[in-house]
């Protein structure tokens, strides 16, 4: 086993989640490698440490003051709580406002496009050579080189 694998294997070891076949390879590994030993020794002091750690018994429990605050807030008619309450009001309002922003863009958007395609095709702009010209550089796999494309077709 090369230090790499053993370095990587080496939690599972000390967790004892590694099949037998791969523990004893990797003791093997650690009695003959001073550096992966080190590091085992090192990763197995940390966590001893760690569980010295004082527990989350001895941590003091800040939600039921938290939700108290809220709670006292709430009857005061804060300004944060009269928002929350407008918006859940008008939540449907919202919703139903931006749909119709988004389907009155997509329809005028679609009809100044329509216009001005056609107003271009009737000036014969696309015809124009200065107006093709521009787009010559461009690759015949992109959109533009397509549109290119279609245009020198439709005049043959």
């Amino acid at each position: 086993m090369n230090c790499r694998n053993a370095k990587n294997k080496i939690k599972a070891f000390l967790d004892g989640e590694l099949p037998c076949s791969e523990q004893e390879i990797l003791k093997q590994h650690l009695k003959t490698c001073p550096e992966c030993s080190q590091e085992a020794d090192s990763l197995s002091k940390t966590w001893e440490m760690l569980l010295e750690l004082p527990g989350e018994k001895d941590v003091p429990d800040i939600v039921p003051g938290v939700l108290e605050r809220i709670s006292r807030q709430e009857e005061k008619g804060s300004f944060p709580g009269r928002i929350m309450e407008w918006a859940e009001v008008f939540k449907p309002s919202f919703a139903t406002a931006t749909v119709f922003a988004m389907i009155t863009g997509f329809t005028l958007g679609a009809g100044i496009a329509k216009s001005l395609s056609e107003n271009y095709r009737n000036a014969n702009m696309v015809e124009d050579t200065l107006y093709i010209d521009i787009f010559s550089d461009l690759p015949d796999s992109s959109i533009s080189g397509a549109y290119i494309s279609f245009i020198n077709e439709e005049k043959e």
